[in-house]
Protein backbone atom coordinates (compact mmCIF):
# COMPACT_ATOMS: atom_id res chain seq x y z
CA UNK A 1 0.00 0.00 0.00
CA UNK A 2 1.42 3.70 -1.07
CA UNK A 3 1.14 6.49 1.90
CA UNK A 4 0.64 9.80 -0.23
CA UNK A 5 -0.44 11.68 2.62
CA UNK A 6 1.50 14.48 2.94
CA UNK A 7 3.68 14.05 -0.41
CA UNK A 8 2.59 16.65 -3.33
CA UNK A 9 5.65 15.25 -5.57
CA UNK A 10 4.37 12.37 -7.56
CA UNK A 11 1.03 11.97 -9.24
CA UNK A 12 0.55 8.03 -10.27
CA UNK A 13 -1.99 7.77 -13.67
CA UNK A 14 -2.71 4.63 -14.80
CA UNK A 15 -4.17 3.62 -18.41
CA UNK A 16 -5.65 0.48 -19.99
CA UNK A 17 -3.32 1.27 -22.73
CA UNK A 18 -5.66 -0.89 -24.70
CA UNK A 19 -8.02 2.11 -24.44
CA UNK A 20 -6.19 4.78 -24.60
CA UNK A 21 -6.83 7.27 -27.41
CA UNK A 22 -4.15 9.12 -28.54
CA UNK A 23 -4.27 13.07 -30.23
CA UNK A 24 -3.95 12.66 -34.02
CA UNK A 25 -3.40 16.46 -34.36
CA UNK A 26 -3.34 20.11 -32.86
CA UNK A 27 -4.94 22.82 -34.97
CA UNK A 28 -4.32 26.23 -34.48
CA UNK A 29 -7.11 29.00 -35.80
CA UNK A 30 -3.52 31.34 -36.08
CA UNK A 31 -0.50 30.96 -38.46
CA UNK A 32 0.75 34.10 -38.59
CA UNK A 33 -0.07 36.20 -35.09
CA UNK A 34 1.23 39.80 -34.68
CA UNK A 35 1.05 41.24 -31.20
CA UNK A 36 1.64 44.65 -30.15
CA UNK A 37 5.07 44.70 -27.80
CA UNK A 38 3.60 44.35 -23.76
CA UNK A 39 0.68 43.35 -25.47
CA UNK A 40 -1.20 39.40 -25.40
CA UNK A 41 -2.61 37.60 -27.45
CA UNK A 42 -4.70 33.52 -26.08
CA UNK A 43 -3.73 30.77 -28.67
CA UNK A 44 -7.24 28.90 -30.31
CA UNK A 45 -5.71 25.45 -29.99
CA UNK A 46 -7.99 22.54 -31.07
CA UNK A 47 -6.86 19.17 -30.54
CA UNK A 48 -8.51 16.02 -32.21
CA UNK A 49 -10.07 13.76 -32.06
CA UNK A 50 -12.50 15.11 -28.89
CA UNK A 51 -12.05 11.59 -27.19
CA UNK A 52 -8.48 11.84 -26.84
CA UNK A 53 -7.76 10.42 -23.51
CA UNK A 54 -4.77 13.03 -22.97
CA UNK A 55 -5.50 16.36 -24.45
CA UNK A 56 -2.81 18.54 -22.61
CA UNK A 57 -0.45 20.30 -24.83
CA UNK A 58 3.24 21.97 -23.53
CA UNK A 59 3.64 25.75 -25.29
CA UNK A 60 7.22 26.83 -25.71
CA UNK A 61 8.73 29.70 -27.50
CA UNK A 62 11.88 29.48 -29.88
CA UNK A 63 12.69 33.52 -28.31
CA UNK A 64 11.68 34.40 -25.17
CA UNK A 65 13.37 37.62 -25.57
CA UNK A 66 10.57 38.54 -28.04
CA UNK A 67 7.47 36.92 -26.96
CA UNK A 68 6.70 34.67 -24.01
CA UNK A 69 3.80 31.96 -23.63
CA UNK A 70 2.40 30.46 -20.74
CA UNK A 71 1.51 27.16 -19.88
CA UNK A 72 -2.37 28.56 -20.57
CA UNK A 73 -1.23 29.66 -24.37
CA UNK A 74 -1.17 33.51 -23.69
CA UNK A 75 1.06 34.63 -25.54
CA UNK A 76 2.98 37.93 -24.28
CA UNK A 77 5.11 40.17 -26.93
CA UNK A 78 8.05 40.97 -25.14
CA UNK A 79 10.21 43.25 -27.91
CA UNK A 80 9.93 43.41 -31.30
CA UNK A 81 10.86 40.83 -33.16
CA UNK A 82 10.22 37.02 -34.57
CA UNK A 83 9.74 34.03 -32.56
CA UNK A 84 7.80 30.90 -33.21
CA UNK A 85 5.55 29.55 -30.86
CA UNK A 86 5.34 25.48 -30.75
CA UNK A 87 1.98 23.36 -28.97
CA UNK A 88 3.48 19.72 -28.84
CA UNK A 89 1.32 17.01 -27.76
CA UNK A 90 2.81 15.88 -23.68
CA UNK A 91 3.55 12.43 -25.38
CA UNK A 92 5.64 14.77 -27.50
CA UNK A 93 4.52 12.60 -30.71
CA UNK A 94 2.10 15.59 -32.67
CA UNK A 95 2.45 19.48 -32.61
CA UNK A 96 2.16 22.37 -34.42
CA UNK A 97 3.43 26.15 -34.58
CA UNK A 98 2.68 29.57 -35.79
Amino acid sequence: MFDFEGSSEYVLVAFDTDSVVNIDSIMLKESDIIVAEKSSYELNVTVTPENATVKQVVFASENDLVASVSENGIITAVSAGETIITVTSVDRKISAEC
